[in-house]
C-alpha cells in the first residue's frame, strides 16, 4: 500500500531534505532487473541512518550496531573488488567462502534489511495517524519489525528507548516548518519499499533469513 508522508519535515528536517537523493540511490540500486546495487544500497542505508539521530543517546547501542552491520557489508571482499558489484552476487559469494554466521557479510546485511524496514515502518505509522505519539509509533513499528528476532534484554533496551524519546509535539515545535514534503516523502517510502521487499524474499530463498533471536 501506498504510504503517505505529509508532514515527516517537522519530525526529521536534515533528513526530509534528503529524501530525492535518497530516491535517486534506491532507484541506482535498482538499475537491473533481479539485482540490486551494493554501493547505492549503503548510501540509502547510511542517510537513514542519521535520522535516528532524532531519538537522543538513548538509542546510541542500536545506531552503532546498524553502523557496524554497514560497515560488515561495505568490507565484503567482493565489494572491495568491484564497487559496481550486485548485492546477491557478492553475498553468495562470500557465504561460500566464510559462511553466514555472526559477523558475516551475510548476517549484517540480514541485521541491516530489518532495521531498514523498521525505519520505514515507523514513518508510515507517524504519517498514518497524525495523533498518534512518538512513543507510540516507535513502540508499535518495533513491534511489527524487529521484536520477533529480539531476545528479552533487547526487546527491554528497546522499551527503554521509548520511554526517552522527545514528544511528538515537542518535534513539532522544534523543528517545525512550512515545507511540504508529500511528493518526495512517498516517492522515497514507494521506493526503497519494494527494494527492501525484494531483499527479504532473496534472503529466505537463498535460505540466509536466519530467525535466531539476538
Amino acid at each position: 500500500a501506498t504510504v503517505s508522508v505529509p508532514a515527516l519535515y517537522s519530525l526529521f528536517p536534515g533528513f526530509m531534505a534528503s529524501f530525492r537523493a535518497m530516491t535517486d540511490l534506491c532507484r541506482q540500486s535498482k538499475v537491473e532487473p533481479g539485482k540490486i546495487l551494493v554501493a547505492p544500497f549503503l548510501d540509502v542505508c547510511r542517510k537513514l541512518l542519521e535520522m535516528t539521530n532524532a531519538f537522543g543517546t538513548a538509542f546510541s547501542p542500536v545506531r552503532k550496531d546498524i553502523s557496524r552491520n554497514i560497515s560488515i557489508v561495505e568490507a565484503t571482499q567482493g565489494y572491495k573488488n568491484n564497487p559496481s558489484v550486485d548485492m546477491f552476487t557478492m553475498v553468495l559469494a562470500d557465504v561460500a567462502t566464510n559462511g553466514a554466521g555472526d559477523g558475516q557479510c551475510a548476517c549484517s546485511l540480514l541485521w541491516l534489511k530489518r532495521a531498514m524496514e523498521f525505519l520505514v515502518q515507523l514513518m508510515a505509522n507517524m504519517m498514518g495517524d497524525r495523533s498518534l505519539s512518538m512513543n507510540k509509533a516507535f513502540s508499535e513499528s518495533y513491534d511489527k519489525t524487529l521484536k520477533p528476532f529480539h531476545g528479552r534484554a533487547v526487546q527491554w533496551l528497546i522499551y527503554g528507548v521509548t520511554k526517552v524519546l522527545p514528544s511528538r509535539e515537542f518535534c513539532e515545535k522544534e523543528f517545525g516548518g512550512g515545507e511540504d514534503v508529500y511528493t518526495p516523502g512517498t516517492e522515497f517510502v514507494d521506493t526503497f519499499a519494494p527494494v527492501l521487499k525484494e531483499l527479504d524474499t532473496w534472503l529466505r530463498a537463498n535460505g540466509l533469513n536466519d530467525e535466531k533471536r539476538a
